[in-house]
């Protein structure tokens, strides 16, 4: 048994559980233990756990004990036992240590930083600056994404390989608004905008960089020579990498997510690793004439 305290009139047995279990038949044998070294005092048997749980019954067998917890029984006593030592340094400062290891025992304890969430909550001014730079992250966002765009189109439109203009679908064309109404008003189903380029791939192919329902792919599509899509199918494909069949109008891949815009694929597209795998599978689709 872990403790035992003995006065004139009573002898108690105190067994602590924190993440143990019970032998079989481990507090009834305690019990007879304490009864037995008792003389004429009371014999009481304290189960003591982090939130005051009962022993198994394997292990108790029908004994009485007394359910006491660190989370209720243990941090009440020693708030009352700083209370009366209040103008003692050493004993309060050594109760208060005692009353952190019990809060870690039971998962309540924060130490002495306030988390940002607790801090927001308790004061309604910084609630109010946070909630409006919430309003303008949303913005903010949505011209990350744009700007995002616009060095793709740097990269893979500087040689007049952008046929963006001529597509016959104008939602499926970027706009800056469109890319701020991703956050500002959620994501939806079926949006689906993006830049589009034309490397002479065969099988009237061509390479697209897409938003679409919360992710950012790159791939192929197949246009008809009025820019009108149309149905891929296996056979117009030949390369391979990560790359699967959207709706059979996309071949792609994702890249991206637009919960978590802090990558350099999207902030630093110029000198990241997608814009050379980008201009890699540009090499590796077959192109007309070869």
């Amino acid at each position: 048994i872990d403790f035992t305290i003995k006065s004139e009139n009573y002898f108690i047995g105190i067994e602590m559980k924190i993440n143990a279990t019970d032998l079989n038949n481990q507090i009834s044998h305690y019990k007879e233990y304490l009864e037995k070294q008792a003389n004429h005092q009371k014999v009481l048997l304290y189960y003591l756990t982090k939130d005051g749980k009962d022993a198994s019954k394997k292990s108790k067998n029908n004994v009485d004990i007394e359910r006491v917890s660190f989370q209720n029984h243990i941090l009440t006593w020693l708030n009352a036992c700083q209370s009366e030592v209040k103008n003692i340094t050493n004993l309060n400062v050594a109760l208060e240590d005692y009353k952190n290891i019990v809060k870690k025992i039971t998962g309540k304890y924060k130490g002495n930083v306030v988390s940002i969430e607790e801090e927001l909550v308790e004061s309604k001014v910084h609630l109010k600056t946070v909630l409006s730079l919430d309003e303008k992250m949303k913005k903010i966002k949505g011209n990350i994404l744009f700007k995002f765009f616009q060095d793709v189109e740097l990269v893979l439109g500087k040689d007049n390989q952008s046929i963006s203009n001529k597509i016959q679908n104008p939602t499926r064309v970027l706009s800056k608004i469109k890319c701020i109404q991703v956050f500002t008003r959620g994501r939806k189903k079926h949006t689906y905008f993006g830049y589009f380029y034309d490397y002479k791939f065969k099988n009237n192919l061509y390479l697209h960089i897409q938003y679409a329902q919360g992710g950012l792919y790159v791939g192929v599509v197949k246009l008809d020579y009025e820019c009108n899509f149309l149905e891929i199918n296996e056979n117009d494909i030949s390369f391979e990498g990560g790359f699967l069949h959207y709706e059979n109008k996309n071949y792609g891949k994702k890249f991206g997510d637009i919960k978590r815009l802090n990558n350099d694929n999207i902030l630093d597209f110029k000198n990241s690793n997608l814009k050379d795998e980008i201009l890699t599978l540009i090499d590796n689709i077959p192109k007309i004439g070869d």
